[in-house]
């Protein structure tokens, strides 16, 4: 009576594992069901970190995140049948039960608000390549700009999962040379404060110098600066339906494995305490 979330250390977004873990939760209340939690970059591989666990009988399901076009782990867990929900999507063509942010519609909406606004030259501070919602990012993005003639820029110095020392040095190195970007758009918190201390010490100020549209988890930015553009991911309600679609996995085994894509929120809602008739 376990389900096991598999966290990985290097996960950019502010409060990340512990929002997750508070939907989950608020899903498994009720049942017999007990959440442990594994970091698995302790694991040499992600699919160890899978393996050790039905190794050992460690739980009866198992739900994880950062996840590639043809992850292992997914492929492992899917021939083996067990048990599983994925935070993101694959390219397999068998189905396969998922909770995703539709990260492709949020890059289109950022940088179409960035070009109503009159920018020229877009940046995004992008994921590792390797994961898949790098590549809807992309295709949002691509998509907003293609008939504008707007500039597209994606550093290959940083990504989202480079450190907030790098980010900020990357962003006071580029913030006075002649094609620096009028326009940023940042898929997490973190990277956005790091971007923003950088440009700032470098004499830039957003609204002035720059514009930005943030990717947001949780209500920071709006004390920080509260005039910044939000788009809303809810991880709580992520975390909730990861939860209730592994236990529809693990009590009707037979049925269609259950896939949501959550919509983004245009600018951060208030977060309110959850019930479980939300």
């Amino acid at each position: 009576m376990v389900i096991t979330l598999l966290l990985d250390g290097t996960q950019e977004r502010i409060s990340f594992g512990s929002t997750i873990i508070a939907g989950l939760t608020r899903a498994l209340q009720g049942t017999s069901y007990h959440l442990t939690v594994s970091p698995h970059h302790l694991a040499e591989t992600p699919e160890e970190s899978v393996r050790y666990i039905m190794r050992n009988n460690l739980a009866d399901g198992v739900i994880f995140s950062r996840v590639e076009p043809f992850d292992g782990r997914v492929r492992l867990l899917s021939e083996q049948g067990f048990p599983f929900v994925c935070h993101g999507r694959t390219e397999f063509s068998t189905p396969h039960a998922y909770v995703d942010f539709d990260n492709e519609a949020f890059a289109y909406a950022a940088a179409n608000k960035l070009i109503k606004a009159g920018a020229r030259r877009v940046c995004m501070i992008m994921p590792d390549s390797r994961f898949t919602f790098h590549q809807h990012l992309r295709y949002g993005l691509m998509r907003a700009v293609r008939n504008s003639g707007v500039e597209v820029v994606m550093p290959e110095d940083v990504t989202l999962d480079s450190s907030l020392v790098q980010i900020n040095r990357w962003a006071n190195k580029i913030a006075n040379t002649p094609d620096r970007p009028d326009a940023f758009i940042c898929p997490g918190e973190a990277a956005y404060v790091a971007l923003m201390s950088g440009l700032r010490s470098a004499g830039l100020e957003r609204g002035r110098d720059f514009q930005a549209v943030v990717k947001a988890s949780s209500d920071l930015l709006k004390h920080i600066e509260p005039s910044i553009d939000l788009i809303y991911e809810d991880i709580e309600e992520s975390g909730y339906l990861l939860g209730k679609h592994l236990l529809d996995a693990l009590t009707s085994p037979d049925t269609t494995p259950k896939q949501t894509l959550l919509a983004p929120t245009y600018g951060a809602p208030e977060l309110a305490e959850r019930t479980d008739a939300d």
